[in-house]
């Protein structure tokens, strides 16, 4: 949160604030205070940091998913940062591309403040071989591809 307080005339201060948000995301924000010496008054209005969410930590290649804005001030204004695919710059629905990347959004409020989101666009978990029987005391190489690596094997039913 970013709090403003009014200080003495030629006295300045520029506050910025870093904000971890999900995996590989840093949210950030700046602002400023000066005060004249003719004024008593107080500005303690308090201002969050611009944050940017994801519906979803993944996407599949040509699939959707929303981004949402929090804090800053409104209205917000979506895009793609780097990598592929296309964004609706008012609403926050996120379009992957095609093929399998990594890509960055960020959200801009109406201060100019930015927040960035990195997405993977990883296809569906596959195993291979998707099925075998195979003879008691033997053994079997099960290999996963796709999706968001390191990947976590557990055997479903039966024993092993």
């Amino acid at each position: 949160m970013i709090r403003k307080s009014l200080l003495r005339e030629t006295t300045w201060a520029l506050l910025i604030f870093a904000v971890p948000t999900l995996t590989g995301c840093l949210a950030t924000a700046t602002g400023d205070a000066t005060e004249s010496t003719s004024s008593s008054q107080s500005d303690d209005s308090v201002t969050t940091v611009l944050s940017l969410t994801a519906g979803a930590t993944s996407v599949l290649p040509s699939g959707t998913v929303y981004f949402y804005a929090s804090g800053g001030v409104s209205p917000y204004t979506y895009s793609v940062y780097s990598g592929g695919g296309s964004v609706d710059a008012s609403t926050g629905l996120f379009t992957a591309p095609a093929y399998e990347s990594t890509s960055m959004l960020r959200v801009m409020d109406a201060d100019g403040s930015k927040a960035y989101y990195t997405l993977a666009v990883s296809a569906d978990v596959a195993l291979s071989p998707a099925s075998s029987t195979i003879a008691a005391k033997s053994s079997l190489t099960i290999t996963a591809s796709g999706g968001t690596a390191p990947y976590t094997f557990s055997i479903y039913s039966g024993s092993g």
